[in-house]
């Protein structure tokens, strides 16, 4: 929390295929210049698009400002 580093993740991510995006954001958390490529919101709005029909919508994941 010193190093500004504060995220939450929706508990739900962890028992469903949807873990993916848990772990993307996990890893951009966690080493943000291995993976900045990654973009957990950007997998999310493909997976609604492609395979839902009622789509995710809200917050699943958070950080605090740097």
């Amino acid at each position: 929390m010193q190093d500004g580093r504060v995220h939450a993740l929706w508990h739900n991510f962890y028992n469903s295929p949807m873990n993916l995006l848990a772990i993307e954001a996990l890893a951009t958390w966690i080493h943000p210049e291995l993976f900045s490529d990654i973009d957990p919101a950007a997998t999310l709005a493909e997976i609604n698009e492609r395979f839902l029909p009622v789509p995710f919508q809200g917050t699943y994941w958070s950080s605090l400002p740097q």
